[in-house]
């Protein structure tokens, strides 16, 4: 009896391993919606955030992305200080963007799990490359 509770248990536990193994590919219904700042790493620091700062946002259509920076202090100024727009596609669990006319900036790789999505970057600073990875939550 214990022996075939043991065999069971390895069974469950296989095939949740394998099932939260597989990558999920995206789709644009997974995105649609807000996604706000949550969390933000540069050069793998962490770094504050402001209750202003976390008003930034992704937002996804159908078929456009637009991603807005706020910045301002704790009980002060709070405004819009960057906007972007682009259009986007799905590769597996990824998604690629796509800026409009006239914005040259690095394009972000952006990954999804649940309702987190994370965006990465490189940022030149002087003679260095610094990683800066931003994490949202879908609201």
């Amino acid at each position: 009896m214990m022996r075939n509770i043991l065999k069971a248990a390895f069974i469950v536990i296989a095939i949740l391993a394998i099932s939260c193994d597989k990558s999920e590919d995206l789709s644009s219904k997974d995105l649609v919606g807000s996604w706000y700042l949550e969390s933000v790493t540069y050069g793998g620091q962490p770094q504050g955030l402001s209750s202003c700062a976390k008003q930034s946002n992704i937002v996804f259509t159908e078929t456009e992305y637009t991603k807005t920076e706020y910045a301002g202090i704790d009980g002060g100024l709070c405004s819009e200080t960057h906007k972007k727009i682009g259009t986007y596609t799905t590769s597996g669990s990824k998604v690629l963007v796509k800026y409009k006319e006239g914005n040259n900036e690095t394009v972000p790789t952006i990954s999804i799990s649940g309702k987190t999505l994370t965006l990465s970057l490189v940022k030149e600073q002087g003679d260095k490359n610094m990683p800066l990875v931003m994490t949202f939550v879908k609201r």
